[in-house]
């Protein structure tokens, strides 16, 4: 993943968290700190460093409504 791909899916990470009036909705911070934990224990304990795995499971929690 390039620089410009991590800047953007960063970004619908934040708005993800975030409701109209730019306050953060704790539910949604709270499942966003969960599955980033989620993926970097499945990272470690797979040893082979595949960030894609991670950059999926980001993106399905972005998806998730």
């Amino acid at each position: 993943m390039d620089q410009n791909n991590l800047k953007l899916l960063l970004e619908k990470l934040r708005t993800k968290v975030r409701d109209s009036s730019g306050k953060i909705r704790e539910g949604e911070l709270i499942s966003m700190i969960n599955m980033i934990a989620r993926a970097e224990m499945k990272l470690r304990n797979s040893n082979n460093g595949n960030i894609e795995k991670f950059e999926k499971e980001i993106l399905k929690f972005i998806e998730e409504e």
